[in-house]
């Protein structure tokens, strides 16, 4: 969540709050919702408790059609809290340096 304008390969110092759970193409496409650390907006949000209902509803929704275009069927499996969000940026930074190893 923010509320500045960003573009791919920003780098932008966030607070996880919560993980989505995605099934794409028969694999899990989960998606970590982190507010930006710094932005005082976002001061009080400290995990999925305080994001809005609105907007948990919102990202089902765009995540439910987003696809449809390609003809591909998304399975929402629903949110999962601050702990599990770090658990997978953890799993995804184990897997970034396993793949970097293998490199030459």
């Amino acid at each position: 969540m923010a509320n500045e304008p960003s573009f791919s390969g920003c780098v932008i110092e966030a607070r996880p709050l919560g993980v989505f759970r995605l099934v794409d193409k028969g694999g899990n496409d989960d998606r970590i919702l982190a507010v930006p650390h710094t932005d005082s907006f976002f001061s009080e949000y400290r995990d999925l408790d305080d994001v809005p209902v609105d907007f948990s509803e919102e990202m089902s929704h765009f995540f439910t059609v987003c696809k449809d275009l390609e003809m591909v069927e998304v399975g929402i499996r629903g949110w999962d809290g601050q702990d599990e969000a770090y658990e997978e940026i953890d799993q995804a930074v184990r897997r970034y340096w396993k793949q970097m190893q293998g490199r030459d």
